[in-house]
Parts: C-alpha cells; sequence; structure tokens
C-alpha cells in the first residue's frame, strides 16, 4: 500500500509539471525509479506522452477547484435525469431549469479558467480546448461506458478516430508548423458569400479521407457545394465564415495568417423536410467545420455562438447536432456550447469499414 501510495504521488507531481518541463521530470523520475529497482513503475513512466498545454491546463483546474468540475457533474447529471423524466412525460420546465443551472455552473468553470491561464501566462485562445478537455471527462462520468477515457494515466489523451474537432493533446515529437498550435489569430465572423465556396468545399473535402465528421467517402465538387449554398440562401437560412485578419504569427517563429483566408464556415439548414413535415419549421440542424492548422484557438466557439445568434434572430427554437459517437471532441465541443444529448442510435451509418453510432445533441436557443 505504501508502494502505491508513492507511486500515485509521484504521478500526480508529474502531472502538475508545465508542458515545456515535461520531458526532463519525466526522464529523471525514470532514472530514479530504476535506482530504486522500481523497473515496472519505471517502464510506466516512460511511455507517458508529454501533455499540450490544454490537457496541463485541465489538469490543473482539476486539482486546484476540483469543486467546480464536481459542480458541472452534478448538473450534467441533474440536465441527463431531466431528459429521462421528459421522454416519460415529465415536465419540460424542470430540464430547463437544469439546463439554466448546468449552464452557470460552466460559466463559474470557464471564469476558473480565464483566472488560471492569467496566472500561468498563457495565451487565452487555449480556453476553449480546456473546456472541452474538461467536459469530455464530464461527460464520461455522467454516462459512465459511453465513452472509453483510460483512466490510468494523469493526462487525457484522444479518442482513437482522428476528427476535425478532435482536441490534439500533443506528444513529445516536434510538431510541423502547420500542426502548431500558436496563438489564434484574429477572425472576423461574417455571411459567406460565393466567392467563399472554394475555400469551404476545400476544408469540407479534407475531412472525408480521414475522419467521421461527414459519412461519406465522397468528395464534394464546387458545383454541389455551389448547390448547397443556393439551396441555403434561397431557404433563408444563414451561413457565416471565420476570416483571418492577418497577423497571427505562429508560436515558435512561423509565418503569420493571410488577411481574408477562410478559415472556418458554419452553417445550419432544415432538420427534416418542413414541406412535408412543418411541425419542424423552427428546428434546424448545423454543420461546422474549421481548417486543421486553425483548430484549437476558439474560432470554433466563435463560429458555433454567430450561428446561435443568428438562427435565434430568425425565430428558431431549436438547433441540433449529428455527431459520431466515437467523436469525443465534437461532442464535448458541442456540450461546453450548451448542447445537450438528447438521442444515441447504434450502428446507423458505416465508413472505414465499420459500423457508425449516431448522437444527436440540441440547444435549446433563447
Amino acid at each position: 500500500m505504501q508502494r502505491f501510495d508513492a507511486m500515485a504521488e509521484e504521478l500526480e507531481d508529474l502531472a502538475g509539471v508545465p508542458p515545456e518541463e515535461f520531458v526532463a521530470a519525466r526522464d529523471a523520475l525514470v532514472k530514479r525509479l530504476k535506482a530504486e529497482g522500481r523497473s515496472t513503475d519505471a517502464a510506466r513512466v516512460k511511455g507517458m506522452r508529454r501533455p499540450s498545454v490544454p490537457a496541463w491546463m485541465a489538469a490543473e483546474i482539476r486539482r486546484q477547484r476540483g469543486d467546480l468540475v464536481v459542480a458541472v457533474v452534478d448538473a450534467s447529471t441533474e440536465v441527463a435525469g431531466a431528459q429521462s423524466a421528459l421522454v416519460a412525460g415529465g415536465d419540460r420546465e424542470v430540464l430547463r431549469a437544469a439546463t439554466s443551472r448546468r449552464r452557470a455552473a460552466l460559466a463559474a468553470l470557464g471564469r476558473a479558467v480565464d483566472d488560471l491561464l492569467a496566472g500561468a501566462g498563457r495565451p487565452s485562445h487555449y480556453r476553449d480546448a480546456v473546456l472541452q478537455l474538461i467536459e469530455a471527462e464530464v461527460l464520461a462520468e455522467v454516462a459512465p461506458g459511453t465513452f472509453g477515457l483510460p483512466d490510468d494515466l494523469p493526462v487525457p489523451v484522444p479518442a482513437a478516430e482522428p476528427s476535425p474537432s478532435t482536441i490534439d493533446l500533443g506528444t513529445e515529437e516536434p510538431r510541423s508548423e502547420a500542426q502548431t498550435v500558436g496563438p489564434g489569430p484574429t477572425v472576423r465572423i461574417r455571411p459567406a458569400i460565393e466567392d467563399d465556396l472554394p475555400a469551404i468545399t476545400e476544408i469540407y473535402n479534407s475531412t472525408i479521407p480521414t475522419t467521421t465528421a461527414a459519412w461519406t467517402e465522397d468528395l464534394q465538387t464546387l458545383d454541389e457545394r455551389e448547390a448547397w449554398f443556393q439551396a441555403r440562401m434561397a431557404e433563408g437560412d444563414v451561413v457565416l465564415v471565420a476570416e483571418a485578419a492577418g497577423g497571427g504569427a505562429e508560436e515558435g517563429g512561423g509565418g503569420a495568417e493571410e488577411a481574408g483566408e477562410v478559415v472556418g464556415f458554419a452553417g445550419y439548414g432544415e432538420f427534416r423536410d418542413n414541406r412535408l413535415w412543418s411541425g419542424y419549421r423552427t428546428t434546424v440542424e448545423h454543420t461546422i467545420h474549421v481548417r486543421e492548422s486553425h483548430r484549437d484557438r476558439g474560432i470554433g466557439g466563435q463560429l458555433i455562438e454567430a450561428l446561435v445568434s443568428a438562427a435565434a434572430a430568425h425565430g428558431l427554437h431549436v438547433m441540433v447536432a449529428a455527431i459520431d459517437g466515437a467523436n469525443l471532441g465534437s461532442c464535448a465541443f458541442h456540450s461546453a456550447h450548451g448542447f445537450v444529448e438528447v438521442a444515441r442510435m447504434p450502428e446507423t451509418g458505416r465508413k472505414f469499414g465499420r459500423w457508425l453510432d449516431l448522437v444527436l445533441m440540441q440547444r435549446v436557443l433563447e
């Protein structure tokens, strides 16, 4: 028991080491463990990867403000219970109240993350990624077994299947400039125009070969994207783009963003055929994608909040997200922005030779 407690304490100490100091601290611990004849422990520690800044900050939040994380877990559990009760004929106002309390708990957690980032001298653009990591663990605790989070490492690791919204936790190996998560660029969220469609098509198609963000293996042509855009405009739907304003230099001496570059887009359309079933006319389903080199900088959060605001201004009531159940990053991202899981449909899609589970999440617009 004493050896177990010592190892747990050593791992806890290592988890608190800043990422830039992690490898040296880990190797020093490995050397000491070997000298003490603890070869099994040494091998375990040697296999640990350097956490990214968001993963390290999430661990710090759990250590320093675990009470706020517990509050989010409790509120999320309450929402899940209210959702189940509603299906059985319960009171919708109970769900609204529970959702409101959950948003308040998330807001308090967000303020704590802001304070911790400022105190550690870290850029504020890490905020969304930190909250997504914490929210992923909350989801796993509220719905045990739904997500396969490891329980034997001091920092989380990404889900096996990569996706555009999967959180990049970093590795010890140097990353290319395009992969480096540096200070976020200044972006402008604006309505999309036809000149944006080549960039939108490129961003969308980049997700097809390697992710389950879109359940298709066919790349989209520019003509098809133009038809999609014209249909959205004809229906009065909203399509937004995130346009770089320039000057966002990469961490480590990389280049600056090109002003006017489209680095992400989001839009919504009808949830079901409104011509056949007009009762769905106030519910929409959205899509959101950020260029791979610009993820984990808060751009997705800016896009989704702007899209939600536009939908509410158009008198819409509910926005739906349809997500691969294995895409833990996307589920956490949407949960952090007020979406709650309302349905899980096993084996409803297929890609890469395997069945995919569909998760439906929704946000009631205010």
